[in-house]
């Protein structure tokens, strides 16, 4: 299937590792111009260095929120356009709402809520000047349901799919297109234990109907579909990639309770 994006402009937050460099990767394989926005510039060239299409590494910290709302600017600075956003950056620290401070509360809505809010509103001008765009909210299925010691993180990625949906439709008409992505578990080092810990695996997985973890390249790939016309009637909904896990997330006291012995909080 050809997506025909080449030639269109992205900006990818969180671009460094994970799902977002995973995203950059899939997104620059197909011919699109990336803006790959994270913390850390060797990561970045890095990054731009394995690529097959131009990303530009572009150096911000999103707990930075006005900053954060120039990132399109820079886009349009440098290649002279912007068709997507994916706001894939995120803060998930682990703990009871008890145990963190307001500083660990405050960095998860920056940057999982506020820095996604201010660049789509840097944004905004250039995509309703256009009569066109797409934003990809990479939210998380732990923002559908509450998952015990994620209280922030969770409620963070709900109010993104909320933001979602309200923007969808706001600007449909205008022809701007609003989705959101709801991953579950993936191969990342997001994870609270190391992948190579078979026994750790095994427990994340337990709940899990596929019975692994997803790859990161399945979140790209559908990271670029949502980009591309061939889903041009898909509009204001959140996708989820989890292996079936949303149906059956909530409390599970032996799966929390090894998770909280091993200290991953």
């Amino acid at each position: 299937m050809d997506l025909n994006l080449e030639g269109r402009v992205a900006v990818v937050t969180g671009a460094s590792r994970g799902l977002g460099a995973a995203i950059t990767e899939v997104l620059s394989a197909e011919g699109v111009l990336v803006v790959a926005v994270a913390r850390t510039r060797s990561d970045l060239e890095a990054l731009a260095a394995q690529c097959s299409g131009d990303v530009i590494p572009l150096v911000r910290d999103l707990s930075d929120v006005e900053g954060a709302e120039m990132i399109p600017a820079l886009a349009v600075r440098e290649f002279g356009r912007l068709d997507i956003i994916v706001n894939n950056a995120a803060v998930a620290t682990r703990g009871s709402l008890v145990e963190q401070g307001g500083s660990g509360l405050h960095s998860a809505f920056a940057v999982n809520l506020f820095a996604p809010m201010a660049i789509i509103r840097g944004a905004a001008p250039i995509f309703l000047g256009a009569g066109r765009g797409n934003i990809i909210n990479i939210a998380s299925n732990g923002g559908l349901t509450g998952v015990p010691r994620l209280a922030a993180y969770c409620g963070s990625k709900a109010a993104l799919i909320r933001m979602t949906e309200s923007l969808a439709d706001e600007w449909g008409r205008s022809g701007i297109r609003v989705n959101a992505i709801a991953p579950g578990a993936f191969a990342t080092d997001a994870q609270p234990f190391d992948l190579s810990d078979t026994a750790a695996v095994a427990r994340r997985t337990t709940r899990i109907p596929l019975g692994r973890l997803g790859a990161p390249e399945e979140v790209a790939s559908l990271t670029a579909f949502l980009c591309s016309d061939v889903s041009g009637f898909i509009h204001g909904s959140t996708v989820v990639i989890d292996g079936g896990e949303h149906g059956l997330l909530g409390p599970d006291p032996q799966l929390w309770a090894a998770e909280a012995k091993e200290g991953h909080s």
